[in-house]
Formats: structure tokens, C-alpha cells, sequence
């Protein structure tokens, strides 16, 4: 089976730059909950933040518009973890 996939690698300081600059809705609106310490808290969170944020992609939001992008094809092995057989012949 052949498939394509994505995959995403950044400093998380030109991330959050990148954000900030291309989409700064989801930044801000991180930004009003203080303090996560709990997976209460973190549940509380996105429960009554995730409406706010853009229905929008990463790659429509961040990589088309930035020019700082790199692409690497690469030919890996791989497994699909989604079908209970595959979870059960990965141990």
C-alpha cells in the first residue's frame, strides 16, 4: 500500500511566532486561561475555549503563507495503528 502522508517539524519558538503572525486567534485564545496544572483544568479548557478557535488546518494556515518551508521526500516503513489487528500484531 502506498500513501503519502505529512509531517511537521518546527522550533517551537518560530511556531509560536508563526502563529502569532498567521493566525493569531489560537494564540490569543490559549492566553486567557491562565494556568493549566490539572487534566481537570486542561479538559475545563478546551471544553470552553475550542469553539473559538478557526476551523483551518496548518498547513492552509501557517505553511501557505509562510516563507520559511522546507519539504524532504522521504521512503519510510510504517504501520497503520487504526484497526484493532494492526494495535494487537504491534506488540
Amino acid at each position: 500500500m502506498v500513501f503519502g502522508i505529512g509531517l511537521f517539524l518546527s522550533n517551537v519558538n518560530y511556531l509560536r511566532q508563526s502563529l502569532y503572525g498567521f493566525l493569531p486567534s489560537v494564540l490569543r485564545a490559549g492566553e486567557i486561561g491562565g494556568k493549566i496544572t490539572t487534566i481537570e483544568d486542561e479538559e475545563a479548557f478546551i471544553h470552553d475555549n475550542f469553539p473559538r478557535y478557526p476551523n483551518i488546518s496548518l498547513d492552509h494556515g501557517i505553511l501557505e503563507k509562510s516563507e520559511n518551508i522546507y519539504v524532504m521526500s522521504a521512503t519510510l516503513d510504517g504501520a497503520d495503528l487504526g484497526t484493532l489487528s494492526m494495535v494487537s500484531m504491534s506488540r
